[in-house]
């Protein structure tokens, strides 16, 4: 008696991911592929785990008509030598992937006594973040207008950046709601103000 395959005929996965499905059978069988129009981009283990051998990309198709569709037939046989054959058909799911693109400067110039340094924007709804640069604990970001300020407004006189040279290193971080992540590097040079009274 042949061996009774159990699982899908039809399957979606996400691109950018291999593992496809585990099947199983009624008894002890040894897993192979024995056909279908994209056999070669796949393997299957000893478990019955079906995999993409290299992780498909919705954007370049590699299946043989280009659909994003892959097809691959497996095969169980028993220890009498006795086979079963599955088809099944796989959809690659396209997920965004692209990380946004920020529009902000990498060098500003700002006045002593003021905290407002810059509101960035992206190309894409996104939640802004600080992500490093030497001087990062002196700004705050607004996570969702992506404003830039400095917590206390800097004082010329007084340099509190790390090479105390009055130019400040901050780097802004936006993420998108598929996790998607790009950095802009900013430095922020502080001019002098005369801000003496006159005696």
């Amino acid at each position: 008696t042949s061996p009774v395959i159990t699982g899908p005929t039809n399957k979606s996965i996400n691109e950018n991911t291999k593992n496809v499905h585990t099947f199983t059978a009624n008894e002890s069988v040894s897993w192979s592929l024995s056909g279908g129009t994209d056999q070669s981009k796949f393997q299957i283990n000893t478990d019955g785990l079906l995999s993409f051998i290299i992780a498909p990309d919705y954007e370049n198709p590699l299946d043989t008509d280009s659909n994003n569709i892959y097809n691959v037939k497996i095969r169980a046989t028993d220890s009498s030598d006795n086979s079963s054959e599955h088809t099944i058909n796989v959809s690659v799911i396209n997920v965004d992937d692209t990380s946004p693109i920020i529009t902000g400067p990498s060098g500003k110039s700002i006045n002593e006594n003021t905290t407002s340094v810059h509101t960035f924007s992206a190309n894409e709804k996104v939640t802004w973040s600080l992500n490093g640069g030497v001087d990062a604990s002196k700004f705050n970001i607004n996570s969702s207008t992506g404003a830039l300020t400095f917590k206390s407004a800097p004082d010329y006189e007084n340099p509190s950046d790390t090479g105390t040279n009055n130019s400040y290193e901050v780097k802004v971080r936006a993420t998108d709601s598929a996790g998607n992540t790009s950095d802009q590097n900013l430095t922020v040079n502080v001019a002098n103000l005369d801000d003496i009274a006159p005696t």
